[in-house]
């Protein structure tokens, strides 16, 4: 992804982001590629002689491991356990900044688990598809400090992210049409919800978001959402489209644009994103 920030506002302020996925038998791992930076030039924005000069470039990198726990757990007829998901992972983060003023770099530890219960499994709903999810994360463990490398340091906040989702699909098959439609498109409808909330270590902050999807075929997606910080007066409203070309999920391209509308400065922000997936086990028995 590439990202030019406050477009009209601020010039020469660069977003970029990549990253790459490998995931096999309930086990994956997220990696960057190296193509992470924001570059921001301050010098040229402002008429003031102690801005002049003045640029920063900060690249950041992501490293993740999960796994799904209740993949490996040997569980008796239960139907109830049978439907339930239990995934945990961990990330570790290293950030690296660099502006005219010195050289800062942090490194931190986020963890988190997440429970995902499919209610059509569990009541043997063969052609609907119903699940929960509940997820946390507690970011910034482990070491916390930003340092200048001059003996310089300053403490990172410690937080709580929690959330939960619901989601919901109606199979294309339900209804009288060919067979290869339902075979290329076994999806209809799909409908999801999701809200999320931050818990911060020191402050009784009031910040969270929430926002739905629906899709048709598992191609075309529309997404509407609202992001709220009471504290620092922010509420943002998302509105969001997103294509998905799939053959089968043994390959798929996935894009996905969004704008943000920024109230309390009148402003939006313009995202796009694109991503590309291989499913080398389908790709592997499909040509043997």
């Amino acid at each position: 992804m590439t990202q030019d920030w406050f477009q009209g506002i601020i010039e020469d302020d660069h977003f970029n982001s990549a990253y790459g996925h490998i995931g096999y038998n309930g086990i994956s791992f997220n990696f960057p590629m190296p193509y992470e930076t924001d570059d921001f030039n301050v010098g040229g924005q402002f008429d003031y002689p102690v801005f002049h000069g003045l640029k920063s470039e900060e690249t950041f990198k992501a490293y993740t491991i999960a796994v799904k726990l209740s993949q490996y757990m040997s569980i008796d007829d239960n139907s109830f356990l049978n439907s339930l998901d239990y995934s945990l992972g961990i990330t570790w983060i290293d950030v690296h900044s660099n502006i005219s003023l010195g050289s800062y770099k942090s490194s931190r530890w986020d963890i988190g688990t997440m429970l995902k219960y499919r209610l059509s499994d569990y009541y043997g709903w063969k052609d609907y598809k119903i699940e929960t999810s509940l997820g946390l994360t507690y970011k910034n463990i482990g070491r916390r400090s930003i340092s200048s490398g001059q003996g310089d340091e300053e403490r990172l906040p410690e937080y709580l992210k929690y959330g939960f989702g619901v989601y919901g699909s109606y199979p294309t098959k339900a209804i009288s049409l060919t067979k290869p439609i339902a075979e290329w498109f076994p999806t209809l409808v799909s409908i999801s919800y999701s809200y999320g909330n931050e818990h911060w270590e020191d402050e009784n902050s009031r910040i969270f978001g929430h926002g739905g999807e629906i899709g048709l075929l598992n191609t075309f997606f529309y997404r509407h959402g609202h992001y709220s910080n009471h504290d620092g007066h922010v509420s943002n409203e998302t509105n969001g489209f997103g294509l998905k070309i799939s053959a089968k999920d043994i390959v798929a391209f996935e894009a996905n644009w969004s704008r943000e509308y920024w109230d309390n400065i009148n402003y939006h922000q313009d995202f796009f994103d694109w991503m590309v997936h291989f499913d080398f086990v389908k790709i592997y028995d499909f040509v043997r």
